[in-house]
């Protein structure tokens, strides 16, 4: 995720770097400019298609929630039975499953998770004169968090020493559970130029591009858990508009290589619908990063870093607790690295941290599989800990 809104199997197993190390194929996904960097006998490539996901649930959010439902119903399930029939059996199952529920609930006040999924497609045409591609892609940013309200806890004394600290109507439960996302689907055309230079090449690249931006926001109950209707219209707002990727590229006959990437040039802000009394702003906001990238033989090391912050939510309101829209922000730096077996296998690993703190720090690792450089099948892996992996696969034709 060094360079935000993109997956590609090879880049993501080497920690998401790719803006001076990107293959042309793949150039309009990190670098447009990367795309004039084919070799001499490239005649067109085809990536189709990448696709990848990535969870971060450090609070394992999803599996608390869970619970807490199916534990909830239990509750309700006692207190019924102790409205028909107050024996001490009941009563005392009953106070049992109140302060289970309770410190449930009470445990999930502040705990959050994040997921993004995507996929995309490269049709590239290297020429000489001015290389071509044609590229097509859309992800998915989504993220949850509990917002608690203190009311649910207001203790209910039945009498017999019996004391109730959350609603037993469910209706009556104010705390939530908030799913917040993003969906972005583009389709652009990516042109690059290359530039002979003494001991050098060099690279400009553009990708101008329609783009559709939708943003969701979702409000449940926290003791229901159920998201079903999440993907209804009535929880999203879209707008379509156009944007553009711009990059600079170098290569050196010393093995060295650097690029600037900016995507999104057009800074774009959408509000969510207003859901529950909870509404928020996404903002699709311009990150420039800059890469280095060096080749040794066989062994490609690589280093990307964001200049700037990327923003994601923004002027979070109508909620009970509160909290930072500021900390989602993501600013990655990677580093990565390939062995390349004779063009016929690669073996990659990498490595990334948020300069936010926001994602803990995570490993990857990958394979790639292309007999006689002609089809390729790589697959990449990144960990940061308990509830927190991803994956990407991909395909892809070179001639």
């Amino acid at each position: 995720m060094a360079v935000p809104y993109a997956f590609e199997a090879r880049q993501e197993a080497m920690g998401g770097t790719g803006v001076a190390s990107a293959r042309y194929l793949s150039a309009p996904l990190y670098n447009p400019a990367r795309l004039a960097f084919a070799k001499a006998d490239d005649d067109v490539g085809i990536l189709l298609p990448v696709v990848g996901a990535e969870v971060y649930d450090q609070d394992d959010l999803s599996g608390q929630v869970d619970d807490l439902s199916d534990n909830y119903d239990e509750y309700r399930d006692a207190y019924d039975a102790y409205q028909a029939n107050g024996s001490a059996e009941n009563q005392a199952r009953l106070q049992q499953l109140n302060d289970q529920t309770t410190g449930q609930l009470q445990d999930l006040a502040g705990d959050s998770g994040y997921a993004r999924a995507g996929a995309g497609m490269v049709v590239a045409l290297p020429f000489e004169a001015l290389s071509v591609a044609v590229m097509a892609n859309g992800y998915a940013d989504l993220q949850a968090f509990a917002d608690i309200n203190q009311a649910d806890f207001a203790e209910q004394d039945l009498g017999n020493g019996l004391v109730l600290t959350l609603p037993t109507d469910q209706d009556n439960v104010q705390s939530r559970a908030i799913a917040m996302g993003a969906m972005v689907s583009e389709l652009g055309v990516s042109l690059a130029k290359s530039f002979d230079a003494d001991g050098m090449r060099w690279s400009v690249g553009v990708t101008p591009k329609a783009q559709k931006l939708k943003v969701l926001n979702y409000v449940a109950n926290a003791v229901d858990g159920d998201f079903g209707d999440i993907t209804d219209d009535q929880y999203q707002s879209s707008e379509n508009g156009f944007n553009l990727d711009a990059g600079v590229a170098a290569s050196w006959e010393n093995g060295w290589d650097a690029g600037l990437a900016i995507k999104n040039l057009v800074k774009r802000d959408l509000d969510a619908p207003l859901t529950d009394g909870v509404q928020a702003t996404y903002e699709l906001s311009t990150v420039p990063t800059a890469g280095v990238s060096y080749r040794w033989g066989q062994l490609t090391f690589n280093g990307d870093a964001d200049l700037l912050a990327q923003r994601r939510f923004t002027d979070l309101s109508g909620t009970y607790a509160s909290f930072d829209a500021g900390e989602d922000d993501l600013q990655m730096m990677a580093l990565g690295a390939e062995w390349d077996l004779w063009q016929w296998a690669q073996l990659r690993a990498g490595y990334r941290h948020d300069l936010k703190d926001n994602l803990d720090d995570s490993l990857s690792a990958g394979l790639g599989i292309s007999p006689g450089d002609l089809f390729h099948l790589d697959l990449a892996g990144t960990y940061a800990g308990n509830n927190q992996f991803g994956g990407v696969v991909q395909t892809s034709l070179t001639f």
